[in-house]
């Protein structure tokens, strides 16, 4: 189950954040990642989802140093938001923190932060916790519903710290999902996370219905 609290800010009303849009169809800026999707991109599109609308009405929101940390996986956003009907609506957000962030809205109110595993279990010289969860109260004021992404590589940390933390996660309702770090597994499961609990934003017309789309009727 993923974490539900009361919702005192959504991502359109946080003060600390900076909203901008992709349009649908619009063209990715170039330097946001490579605009040439591969064959091994679309292959794994394909795979990931049933049929090209699996993802339709759907909307996310990627920091904008999601482009640098997860390049491909940014650009192929991009690609899928002008290249599948805009059943995708791809926008970005500037978080500015410097300590844990947020990777990616897949809603308003949900959102996704990629972790590698040994930050499941470095702990603050101050507080004796585990940093990451020092840092849950600040960040469930501003999402409701939070999944972490914990990319494994089980040969560079101790299985059990994880499964640590796994437990506490689970025992606050936090959903976490184990990922590779490749690209290609993890870019699969975002698109999983994105059909599971993403926000559908319109739902039925040839053109793209802006008056229906609750982000633009806020930003």
């Amino acid at each position: 189950m993923v974490k539900e609290k009361e919702l005192t800010e959504s991502i359109f009303e946080m003060d600390n954040v900076v909203i901008s849009t992709l349009k649908p169809g619009q063209q990715p800026d170039s330097t946001l990642g490579n605009s040439d999707l591969s064959e091994k991109w679309l292959t794994s599109f394909n795979n990931t989802v049933s049929t090209s609308t699996d993802l339709c009405f759907r909307r996310i929101a990627l920091n904008t140093k999601f482009a640098k940390k997860y390049r491909l996986c940014n650009s192929t956003f991009l690609e899928l938001s002008g290249h599948v009907g805009a059943s995708l609506s791809v926008h970005e957000f500037e978080y500015n923190d410097p300590n844990l962030e947020f990777d990616l809205f897949i809603s308003s109110t949900c959102s996704i932060i990629i972790i590698n595993a040994v930050q499941t279990y470095q702990v603050s010289s101050e507080t004796g916790n585990l940093i990451i969860i020092d840092n849950l109260d600040r960040l469930s004021v501003q999402a409701s519903s939070l999944i972490f992404v914990i990319i494994d590589d089980s040969e560079l940390y101790p299985e059990q710290n994880v499964k640590k933390f796994i437990d506490i996660c689970r025992s606050m309702s936090i959903l976490t999902v184990m990922s590779h770090s490749d690209e290609n597994i993890l870019f699969s499961n975002l698109c999983s996370l994105i059909k599971e609990y993403g926000e559908v934003i319109y739902y039925s017309g040839d053109e793209y219905d802006l008056e229906n789309d609750l982000f633009y009727s806020v930003s």
